[in-house]
């Protein structure tokens, strides 16, 4: 057999940039082959397969609402490296109004993105973790799901969302080896986060306990470690990154 066939395989949806791209880094760095969707920027992707090995990292343009590609990204995932082990839910985007001013546009687009996207990746993929009675899931929800965010009702609802999807489906699929949690990030520098004020950044850093924003490799270390064999006696928990923001 093919030795390669034996290392494990990742979906990691919204892979191309920020936290999602972090994340692909760090499971390609850990001896992981990698799959990632992106929705627009191919030049990102391809230019992130080249960087990473062609052999081991592949791109797919799917959209997390669009329920169909993402089945059919799963079929050419397997068809490619000849299974699937874990998912990453990282797509998403924000939409930040007051209610308001939010419109039913900003709140469906924000809760159809973030939250029907993971539900849809979910129904694609753990089917196939069920027959094969293993498979990990993370969920990549935020500190806005816990805590809540001014202007942010849109996107805190969708955060807050993946964390009961979270928990419900670990217990539905516990019995089958199967593990699902979140991890909620606070203040990440990203480029979410870059297009903050300076005060606004000021504001933000000052709000931290530990006075300093997080890396994308903090979230990207902590999802490695979840789809890992070393948490596997974890599931359905919530594991928030924030620097103390939230205590």
């Amino acid at each position: 057999m093919n030795e390669n066939m034996e290392k494990p395989v990742a979906l990691v949806t919204g892979g191309s940039r920020g936290l999602g791209q972090a994340i692909v880094r760090e499971l390609r760095q850990q001896g992981w082959r990698v799959a990632f969707t992106y929705l627009h920027n191919a030049k990102a992707a391809d230019a992130l397969v080249a960087e990473l090995g062609e052999e081991d990292t592949l791109a797919i343009q799917a959209d997390a609402k669009d329920s169909q590609r993402l089945r059919g990204a799963a079929d050419h995932i397997v068809e490619r490296f000849g299974r699937i082990d874990a998912l990453v839910n990282n797509a998403g985007i924000t939409r930040d109004q007051s209610i308001l001013t939010m419109d039913d546009e900003d709140w469906s687009a924000v809760l159809d993105a973030n939250l029907s996207g993971a539900f849809h990746a979910c129904k694609a993929i753990l089917p196939r973790f069920l027959r094969q009675r293993s498979g990990a899931v993370v969920n990549m929800s935020s500190v806005a799901g816990v805590m809540g965010v001014p202007g942010q009702a849109n996107y805190c609802a969708s955060k807050a969302g993946m964390i009961g999807m979270t928990r419900a489906l670990a217990l539905e699929c516990a019995a089958r080896n199967i593990r699902i949690n979140a991890v909620a990030p606070g203040f990440i520098s990203t480029d979410m986060t870059a297009g903050l004020s300076d005060k606004q950044l000021e504001a933000a850093r000052n709000s931290i306990p530990m006075k300093r924003f997080g890396t994308a490799d903090d979230i990207a270390k902590m999802t490695a470690f979840l789809l890992s064999s070393a948490s596997a006696y974890i599931t359905g928990q919530v594991f928030v990154v924030d620097g103390g923001l939230s205590t």
